[in-house]
């Protein structure tokens, strides 16, 4: 064998090896030895102002494993600090992220959660310098082939991309992330111009949604 095609097959191996060690699963072993280490004997709550920094740190390291995932930290249990892995929506990531927590180790102060979940009460949302309540937004529902097609309906004076980020985070709030990728279809948003008999307000979009995917 030539000596340049000899450096072509060292190459392709260095490349493989490569590979090999940036795997998910080694990844994720990393990702669980540095967090043990940094977080799992400190007793909880967190102080309220470190919290989203918390969030920010472990996050980031969470990105080596996928660019796409992060976490949320519910950390006002006395016991128990909740960290909740979430793929931002990203249905094709679900696997990973149920993989992450099924690695998880078992800790002392933490449990640990696959999709940020339902919330109990829905609260109002700030973007982009708007804060909307549920009260303000309104929807349609339509099931289709298993899902639940609906357009949302807010304020006219509301900017299309900013009205879309709030309806993402409403959803996320009815509905928890794992029941708003899977059993909503499309979405479609609208200024409100004129409410109708068909238009429900968005507290009501959790019991409709569980209604029509029974």
């Amino acid at each position: 064998m030539r000596f340049r095609e000899i450096q072509i097959v060292l190459l392709m191996m260095l490349f493989l090896q490569g590979c090999s060690n940036h795997s998910p699963e080694k990844s994720i072993t990393a990702f669980w030895s540095w967090f043990s280490t940094e977080y799992a004997e400190v007793p909880p709550p967190f102080k309220p102002d470190t919290e989203d920094n918390e969030s920010v740190k472990i996050s980031k390291k969470l990105q080596a494993i996928n660019t796409d995932l992060s976490c949320k930290l519910d950390a006002k249990a006395e016991t128990k600090r909740a960290l909740i892995i979430s793929a931002r929506g990203n249905k094709k990531l679900f696997p990973l992220v149920r993989e992450v927590v099924a690695d998880a180790p078992k800790m002392k102060y933490w449990k640990v959660i696959a999709f940020k979940p339902r919330v109990e009460k829905l609260e109002p949302v700030e973007i982009d310098g708007m804060m909307v309540s549920p009260e303000d937004i309104f929807f349609t529902a339509q099931p289709h082939d298993g899902v639940v097609d609906i357009s949302v309906l807010l304020d006219h004076t509301i900017p299309p991309a900013t009205a879309e980020k709030i309806a993402v985070l409403m959803l996320d709030q009815a509905l928890g992330e794992y029941d708003a990728a899977t059993k909503i279809g499309k979405t479609t948003f609208a200024p409100i111009t004129e409410l109708n008999e068909d238009n429900s307000n968005f507290r009501e979009l959790r019991k409709a949604v569980d209604d029509y995917c029974k």
